[in-house]
């Protein structure tokens, strides 16, 4: 995954908000420290990935953003799923971030549609044993 330099403003906010999280482990917020309350401003934006067996990304939560832009809602399916039907690189991306261990961010087109053109930003936090168990995943249309 390439990463960009973040353009959105609400892009620029949640990744400013992810570096402030404390307290952090290997240089990851601790999922605990991940106010629920403090995500509100993003949450119909935000996807939660959870890390499972066989490595791959459950997809915990999805935004009612995310759902009505792509006209589906993912949520209780597998990244590996999703690029399975788009030929798509979702879990590719994933795997990217949770092994860099740190955010990514870039412009691309949402798998339903090729011209709706988007902001994603990928922040990893871990439950506290510092490998990378969930990834915020936060989209915002390019207009």
């Amino acid at each position: 995954m390439e990463t960009s330099v973040p353009q959105h403003p609400r892009i620029i906010d949640i990744i400013d908000f992810w570096k402030s999280c404390q307290p952090r482990i290997h240089g990851l917020p601790v999922r605990q420290s991940v106010d629920p309350f403090a995500l509100r401003p993003w949450l119909g934006h935000c996807a939660i990935y959870e890390a499972i067996a066989g490595d791959d990304f459950k997809v915990r939560l999805e935004g009612s953003f995310i759902s009505e832009m792509g006209g589906e809602n993912w949520t209780g399916h597998r990244a590996s799923e999703i690029d399975s039907r788009y030929q798509a690189t979702l879990l590719r991306d994933l795997r990217d971030v949770s092994e860099a261990r740190t955010f990514r961010t870039a412009q691309i087109s949402i798998v339903q549609a090729n011209f709706i053109r988007i902001e994603r930003a990928l922040l990893p936090v871990t439950l506290g044993g510092g490998a990378v168990d969930q990834i915020i995943g936060c989209i915002y249309r390019i207009v």
